[in-house]
């Protein structure tokens, strides 16, 4: 339904932000779809940061597979870059289920660069709690640099706006459908406009528009069970 709303939309690209997959071990027949949804967008670039749960190893099937055409694995923590138009994308990704070091560190945009989009797996650094070693953690400070449209990021499951107080928009899409108890309320994607001439007219050049996608959710709730008097009481 993303795909074909893309489609429709005239999406210049579609970001995936890592666990698109979970492991190494996928079904022979989710493998067929995803390279038919994704060849059905031709010519739409697919971009892909694999993470944790789905690293770009030699046995994964990023590796294995014939993927079509319009379809970038980011396959290592050191920035790939992928023009879309007038538009840069630079992204990473997980080779392994950890990263050795933070690539954000490494950010450069070169001479001449107009519009970036920044895309990976990694953790806002306003999210971590104590010692995170698992992954990459989003530092504001490196990523305000006026010619940074967008960062994508993937690694929550509920789709998140984060402050960089004057750094670029940054979001964190979340997964399409709750996948357990804990994730409830609705899921979303999310449609992401830049203005042609970013980064002249500032910020308010980026719009972020959550789409709502779970077909199904999980609601949490208390019960008072202080005047039942027996197990089927409790279960009515």
């Amino acid at each position: 339904g993303i795909l074909e709303r893309a489609q429709s939309w005239s999406a210049d690209a579609v970001l995936i932000t890592g666990n698109l997959l979970n492991g190494e071990t996928v079904e022979r027949d989710t493998i067929a779809f995803l390279r038919r949804i994704f060849e059905s967008l031709s010519p739409i670039p697919i971009l892909i940061s694999p993470g944790r749960h789905d690293p770009y190893t030699p046995t994964s099937p990023y590796a294995t597979e014939l993927w079509p055409e319009n379809v970038h694995f980011f396959t290592g923590p050191e920035w790939q870059r992928v023009a879309i138009g007038s538009v840069s994308v630079y992204g990473f990704g997980h080779a392994d289920r950890s990263l050795s070091k933070n690539p954000f560190e490494a950010l450069h945009i070169p001479e001449g660069e107009t519009t970036c989009i920044y895309m990976g797996p990694a953790l806002a650094a306003s999210l971590v709690k104590g010692e995170y070693t698992t992954g990459a953690v989003v530092d504001p400070a490196v990523l305000d640099d006026p010619r940074v449209a967008y960062v994508a990021l993937g690694h929550l499951a509920r789709a998140t706006a984060i402050d960089t107080g004057s750094g670029p928009v940054t979001w964190y899409a979340g997964s399409p459908e709750g996948a357990r108890f804990g994730d409830t309320g609705p899921h979303h994607y999310l449609e992401i406009t830049i203005a042609d001439n970013f980064p002249e007219v500032g910020s308010q050049a980026v719009e972020v528009s959550p789409i709502v996608t779970s077909a199904g959710r999980f609601f949490e709730v208390t019960l008072d069970c202080t005047d039942l008097d027996s197990g089927q009481a409790l279960l009515d």
